[in-house]
């Protein structure tokens, strides 16, 4: 539907072509995101072709487990309106005297 604005199509292809340079992460780091992201919303073909990359970027089958389980953690705590998977456990890092 993009496609009938094409000022806006263009712009979002500009925005999208920048954030999937992904500057600051790692190739490794790249394909765990590619990865998780597929699970969540890709098809067959797509999730097939990013656990390829992220075989080929040494993601072991264990860590590949693991991301296929903080996904369905994810999807049924928005299912069920738990708390978010991402901040169980997790204590907030202290923030710098910069960011405060």
């Amino acid at each position: 539907m993009i496609q009938l604005l094409p000022d806006l199509e263009r712009k979002f292809e500009a925005f999208a072509e920048e954030a999937f340079q992904a500057k600051h992460l790692s190739d490794r780091d790249k394909a765990l995101v590619a990865l998780t992201v597929s699970m969540l919303t890709a098809g067959d073909e797509a999730l097939r072709r990013a656990v390829v990359t992220a075989k080929q970027s040494m993601i072991t089958n264990e860590e590949i487990g693991q991301v296929a389980g903080i996904v369905a953690v994810a999807q049924t705590a928005r299912l069920t309106g738990r708390e978010a998977a991402g901040s169980r456990g997790v204590e907030p890092a202290a923030q710098p005297e910069c960011c405060r």
